[in-house]
């Protein structure tokens, strides 16, 4: 019988081999910091009120807008 090891990223969930990868795809990701600014629709278009996009601050300072599908 052998004995096996596997390192998961917490961030991606991906089963790596090696700790040392696992440790680099932990390391890659980018995780939000908080929302720096939204955008609407006027109620008349949009009566659900969700916003059309949002900006978010990423953990490198990098700012990204997602949009709504």
């Amino acid at each position: 019988m052998k004995k096996l090891e596997q390192y998961q990223c917490e961030v991606c969930g991906t089963i790596y081999n090696n700790r040392t990868a696992a440790d680099l795809c932990e390391k890659n990701h980018k995780t939000v910091i908080g929302i720096v600014g939204t955008r609407h629709q006027p109620r008349g278009v949009n009566m659900k009120g969700y916003p059309l996009s949002i900006d978010v601050k990423m953990s490198d300072g990098t700012i990204i807008t997602y949009k709504r599908g």
